[in-house]
Order: structure tokens, then sequence, then C-alpha cells
């Protein structure tokens, strides 16, 4: 994410009232002509969130999946409407609050997919490969889901600033955003290391796709992995293999 730097408002003395109503009026033009192109830039932004979750087809959860759209939607269309917004300080001031209320819809979210990931991670499993592989595939949808919400919450942040008019400072703006960021990245650690104790776990070679039998499967193997050594081993599939490298990557 890019880092929007606060303008600085100077406050200017003039002796008319005509003098101070065209630096009033200047000001305005200014923070308009900020506000559109960052209004801009917020609208892109959704669009391509919005069409990468309309591409997620196979989590389940479709009314979380919902929710989100609606979330993206909604920040989206004060975005696009924002020029007219802007232009009127009631109707701008009634958009902020519902930004704000935008703003705790995406954190509760955030919290729901933050802690599944969480109860995944520390929960017990039979240690069957099978299960593993599952979890695995759950993991990728709950962290696209994580990173989407949070990109959301950066958004809302650009807009809360720009509609503050330059009565809120960026870090009011951005606060939440800082802490579900610093978050998110204590969950994507604690996967990591989790990841790395299920590969050591199931003997999983990465690099290669490939995991060493065990249990019923590495008694059969023994007397012909003296044969062939390749045999010893079981193919995994490489989609599974590269979710798996992303998840150690993340960090």
């Amino acid at each position: 994410f890019l880092k929007i730097q606060p303008s600085t408002t100077k406050k200017v003395a003039t002796t008319t009232k005509m003098g101070t109503s065209a630096v009033a009026n200047v000001m305005n033009v200014s923070s308009l002509i900020v506000g559109q192109y960052y209004m801009s830039e917020v609208n892109s932004k959704l669009g391509d969130i919005n069409k990468s979750i309309s591409e997620i087809s196979d989590y389940q959860k479709r009314e979380f999946k919902s929710r989100v759209r609606s979330l993206v939607m909604n920040v989206r269309d004060i975005s696009k409407f924002s020029k007219e917004i802007f232009e009127d300080d009631t109707i701008r001031n009634n958009k902020l609050i519902h930004l704000q209320q935008l703003q705790e819809q995406t954190t509760q979210l955030l919290e729901q997919v933050n802690l599944e990931i969480e109860e995944n991670i520390r929960r017990k499993t039979n240690n069957k490969y099978e299960e593993y592989s599952t979890i695995v595939n759950d993991f990728e949808n709950l962290i696209f889901f994580q990173n989407t919400l949070l990109g959301v919450l950066w958004q809302i942040g650009k807009l809360i600033f720009v509609f503050g008019n330059g009565k809120l400072s960026q870090n009011n703006s951005f606060s939440l955003f800082y802490i579900y960021e610093e978050q998110a990245l204590k969950i994507k650690n604690e996967l990591k290391e989790w990841q790395y104790n299920q590969i050591e776990k199931h003997a999983i070679d990465v690099n290669t796709n490939k995991r060493k039998k065990q249990g019923v499967e590495a008694v059969f193997t023994k007397v012909t992995g003296f044969i062939n050594n390749d045999w010893r081993y079981s193919k995994l599939d490489e989609a599974l293999i590269n979710k798996v490298k992303n998840q150690i990557a993340m960090i």
C-alpha cells in the first residue's frame, strides 16, 4: 500500500470579508482536486478487489463472501460519487459517518477471519496428510479474504482522510488499519511456523513435490524401496504445494 502524507493547512489572515471568502474558495478547490485524485485511485483499487472476490468460487461460506462484496460495493459507491459528496458539507459529513460504519463492518469481518485462522493453527489434528491438505486449502481462502479486507480498510482510511477535509490526521484516519495490519503479520508468522512443523511431520519435500510414505504405506516400501528409491515417496499435487510455498513466503 502507498502511504498518504497529510497536507498541511496554513492560516491566512485577511482584513476583509471578501478576502476571507476568496481564500476559502481556493482551499475548497484545492481540497477537491486532491480528493478527486485519491477518489479515482480508491475506485480503481476497489474495482480490482471486487473482481478478485468474484473469481473465488470454491469458498464455501457464501454468506461471508457476499458480505465482503457488499462492503466493497458500498465503499466503491462513495468513491464514485465523491465529487458530488465533497461539494456539500452536510452530505460529506454524513458520508464520513457512513464510512466509519463501513470501517467497523470491515474490522468485524477481519476479526472473524483472523479467529478462524488462529483456531485452525491451534486445533488438534489426527496427523493424517489428507486432513493437512484440507486445512492448507482453507488457509488459502482465509488469507485471501484477510488481505482483501485489509485492502478495503486501507481504502476506507483514504476516504476518511479526504472527507475529513484536513481536520482528521493521517494517524487518526488509518489507526484501525495499522492495528489490523500488525495483527495479520503476527498471524502469518504463526501460520509460517505451523507450516514448517507440518512439513517436517509429513516428511514433505516442497522442492520436489514429494513426501516420504509413512505408516502402513511405509511398511510396503521397505522392500520395494531397495529396488527403486522413488517408490518410498508419494507424488504431491503441485497446486497444493504452491499454496504451501505461498503460505511460508507471506512474511
